[in-house]
């Protein structure tokens, strides 16, 4: 088990009142926020599932797996019974992004998947500094994940994710 400094609750941030788009870094143009509120808010009526997006310049010295998993804990991402929430953190300054998943969907994203999305859909751009396409095709390509988990076909509007480059692995990080 990872023995880190256990996260304070009190010193992450509140959600936004968006509580799907959180962009704390300022990374994010308004299209982009718009395109994940809205789909995200589609996605938890359709299924009570909840994905997140969090961006945050600093994980304030903590490891990216406690943060993650204490600001998930912290705003209730999901549903209480189904634990089925799902947060995609990025934090710009220590150069960490994460996808942290609510036991509910580990059938559909378990953490060898979620390696795998991280690599093909958030790396390629993480290593430009390209935060925007980082997010947007992570998040599109964990939310087709989670439709298949729920049997749903995707909605028309959610772009198609894009791979980019060869992977580069999770080594980095």
């Amino acid at each position: 088990s990872y023995a880190g400094n256990s996260v304070d609750p009190s010193s992450l941030p509140e959600h936004t009142s968006e509580f799907y788009i959180n962009d704390f870094a300022n990374i994010l143009d308004s299209d982009t926020k718009s395109y994940i509120l809205s789909n995200s808010k589609v996605l938890d009526d359709a299924t009570t599932a909840q994905v997140v997006v969090a961006t945050v310049k600093s994980l304030e010295g903590y490891s990216i797996d406690d943060y993650a998993l204490n600001l998930g804990r912290k705003w209730g991402i999901g549903n209480k019974e189904k634990n089925n929430g799902l947060l995609i953190l990025l934090a710009t300054d220590d150069r960490k992004v994460k996808i942290e998943v609510g036991q509910g969907l580990e059938g559909a994203i378990n953490d060898g998947k979620a390696g795998r999305l991280l690599d093909n859909y958030a790396i390629p751009y993480f290593k430009n500094d390209d935060w925007q396409n980082c997010i947007k095709n992570l998040y599109n390509a964990t939310l087709k994940e989670v439709y298949a988990e729920y049997n749903l076909d995707l909605p028309e509007n959610v772009a198609k994710a894009e791979t980019k480059g060869s992977s580069i692995g999770t080594s980095l990080f």
